[in-house]
């Protein structure tokens, strides 16, 4: 509508200045141009006016949807990112779960207190060869790093002793790890690197080049 009228203006100059031409020789034709000049140049700049309104609304509209633009794929990205670091999370969590589970399920083996399907008994008869998990206080799985924390008596035991313990260990976290982060059979084969601490104190680790034998400090 602006650029209708700011061109019905111009045309309105230009047809006046015609007229106050032709008016020249005719005094009654000289009032009516210059009235209609007055008229088109008051339109042209109502016209202008409005063009420039029109202009600067849609450079705001152009502004706004871009920052809209803008905000919505970072919330997006943000969403995702956030939706990813659960997800591990929640990995990690189920591991440690299900080990601290099967631990406390070997140990009530180990003690007599639970029969065959895992409920609880009185006066049952110890499983010895499940005794080497009363020497392990908690496993920690912390994304791909596990950590054995084992008590005083694993410290005493023999390094044979410990390597057997450690191999029994590494036999439950790998399985669990497995299962849940979807392996390949490599990395069955490979294991995954265990630390051994009493405490804070590290007193044992597996092998860099093969993570089913074990070296220990104390």
């Amino acid at each position: 509508m602006g650029m209708f009228l700011f061109l019905v203006g111009i045309l309105g100059i230009v047809g006046s200045i015609v007229w106050l031409i032709i008016g020249l020789f005719k005094r009654s034709e000289k009032k009516k141009a210059a009235t209609l000049l007055v008229a088109s140049v008051v339109v042209m700049i109502v016209g202008s006016f409005n063009v420039d309104s029109s202009n600067n609304e849609d450079t705001a509209s152009a502004n706004t949807t871009e920052s809209t633009e803008e905000q919505t794929a970072s919330s997006t990205t943000k969403t995702e990112e956030t939706s990813s670091s659960k997800e591990e999370t929640s990995d990690t969590e189920k591991i440690n779960s299900k080990i601290e589970d099967h631990m406390e399920e070997t140990k009530g083996w180990a003690l007599g207190e639970l029969d065959s399907e895992g409920n609880p008994i009185d006066n049952g008869e110890p499983n010895e060869s499940d005794a080497w998990a009363l020497l392990i206080d908690k496993i920690d799985y912390d994304d791909g790093y596990p950590v054995v924390y084992v008590n005083e008596d694993f410290v005493q035991a023999s390094e044979e002793e410990k390597s057997e313990i450690a191999s029994n260990a590494q036999s439950i976290i790998d399985y669990i790890a497995g299962d849940v982060e979807d392996w390949d059979t490599e990395d069955y084969q490979d294991g995954l690197f265990l630390e051994f601490k009493r405490g804070n104190e590290s007193i044992g680790s597996s092998e860099m080049l093969d993570k089913q034998s074990y070296k220990w400090t104390n």
